[in-house]
């Protein structure tokens, strides 16, 4: 059965979140203004769909900072409603200078609350935004409270919280119980997977980083005879070898690691936790790289299209990522 909202996040939290969405449902236009990183960009993408659905236009911003300068930039702009997230805890005192009413979304430790803001931030409810919270977990509890369709935004706030490294260790707090619900819905689907990018095998290896497979590294041709020799098909993705296939590459790997002299702990990282997102048809932490990628090299606005499932924008991505690995 379906759980609600407030069994899986503090009823406090939720309650500041139907505030937020009181303010978006009195306007037309919405402007976003939301921090760079795969986190930032991650919430500004959740937002972007979910004020879609809701039928409310939108202009987004990713910043590295909120500061004087983009103050200034606002109080030029004549906005309805303004919803800065993943930062805009700790600049309170700079964004309680606007006239318009205010949204903050964010998960850093906040010095105070605010009273002419809606302030959405889950330390303010007993919950450790470092670890149970990131900014696009966050985003994500407010889409849910605007419309529960939003469950299908599940692997992009997946994919903010392992920009924002909450996923090491595994997810804790309100990340596992709103990630575990929505595999529950079978929107995530968690597996064990090779780490490996999800690509032709052949080109798959001579791309890995980490793991490195020495001659296999930059050399596809060298993975492809490789692969052969193994009885697996080079042209392949993982997600299309059935069980014995994949039994096979695993072993032959491990065996490459272990020939090659890696640490114990390279060969352990071998094999790792993975959701796929099923409305995005892509796993969760290959689109948090696809949109590092994109932030590191200063293209944010592709990184959001590709979180905003744009195919075209995925294919570019996948040049930045090889750039920027």
């Amino acid at each position: 059965m379906a759980q609600r909202l407030e069994d899986l996040a503090p009823r406090g939290l939720v309650d500041r979140a139907e505030e937020a969405v009181s303010l978006v449902d009195r306007v037309s236009r919405v402007r976003i203004f939301s921090h760079y990183d795969p986190d930032g960009t991650a919430s500004a993408a959740i937002l972007a769909r979910a004020l879609l659905r809701r039928g409310k236009r939108f202009h987004a911003t990713m910043s590295h900072a909120f500061d004087r300068a983009s103050l200034e930039r606002l109080r030029q702009e004549d906005n309805e409603l303004l919803i800065v997230s993943d930062m805009g805890s700790g600049q309170l005192d700079l964004l309680e200078q606007l006239s318009v009413p205010i949204v903050i979304l964010d998960h850093h430790k906040p010095p105070r609350d605010a009273d002419s803001i809606v302030h959405v931030n889950p330390h303010l409810f007993g919950v450790d935004g470092t670890r149970e919270m990131c900014g696009s977990t966050t985003t994500w509890l407010f889409a849910l409270v605007m419309d529960e369709a939003n469950w299908d935004l599940a692997g992009v706030a997946m994919a903010g919280a392992i920009g924002d490294k909450q996923d090491i260790g595994g997810f804790v707090g309100a990340n596992a119980a709103l990630f575990g619900e929505a595999v529950d819905r079978k929107i995530l689907v968690p597996s064990r997977q090779l780490a490996l990018r999800d690509l032709p095998l052949a080109r798959a290896l001579s791309v890995s980083i980490s793991p490195y497979f020495r001659g296999l590294g930059g050399r596809p041709e060298a993975a492809e005879s490789f692969l052969r020799s193994a009885g697996v098909d080079p042209a392949a993705t993982l997600r299309q070898l059935d069980a014995g296939a994949r039994r096979r590459l695993s072993s032959v790997l491990a065996t490459k690691l272990i020939e090659q002299g890696a640490a114990p702990e390279a060969i352990d990282a071998l094999v790792e936790d993975r959701y796929w997102a099923e409305p995005d048809q892509i796993y969760a932490n290959e689109l948090e790289a696809y949109v590092n990628s994109c932030d590191r090299l200063e293209e944010e606005g592709l990184g959001m299209a590709v979180c905003l499932g744009d195919r075209e924008a995925l294919a570019k991505a996948e040049g930045l990522r090889d750039r920027y690995t």
